[in-house]
């Protein structure tokens, strides 16, 4: 299993597991079913989402797309990188992936390296493809 899905499914069911404890402690302690739903319904999505990644991991259905980043895009106010444009290697396909999460030390000409499920749908626009989601991704000064 490649390191970036280890951590997302480790930090995924790490997350769901303590949220699940948080929700008995308050609902034993409390007995206030307005602050244990939450909780409880958290810690599902969290532990179903874990698994869901886990499935699509031990289960192979994922594809690794690397590239060298050739664009970044950010937002106006804050700066966080909002979208890159990475060039692949072995087709010389440009892809626009729109970043869900916040990346430090992105700079252009680094290595991406981006995990996505085979269900997930490209779309074409024009000269360039568009993922707009994608299981993880990791990033790097040096080649891989």
């Amino acid at each position: 299993m490649p390191e970036a899905l280890t951590k997302g499914i480790i930090s995924r069911i790490g997350i769901g597991g303590i949220l699940l404890t948080v929700s008995i402690f308050v609902s034993v302690l409390w007995r206030d079913v307005y602050l244990t739903v939450p909780c409880l319904l958290f810690s599902i999505y969290f532990l179903l989402n874990g698994i869901q990644l886990y499935r699509i991991t031990a289960g192979n259905k994922f594809v690794i797309v690397t590239g060298r980043c050739s664009f970044i895009e950010r937002t106006k106010f804050r700066r966080k990188i909002s979208s890159i444009t990475f060039i692949t290697e072995a087709e010389k396909l440009t892809i626009k992936l729109l970043i869900k999460h916040q990346i430090q030390n992105l700079q252009e000409g680094d290595w991406v390296t981006v995990y996505i499920s085979r269900q997930t749908p490209v779309y074409d626009n024009g000269e360039s493809k568009v993922l707009c989601s994608y299981l993880a991704i990791q990033t790097g000064k040096e080649e891989k």
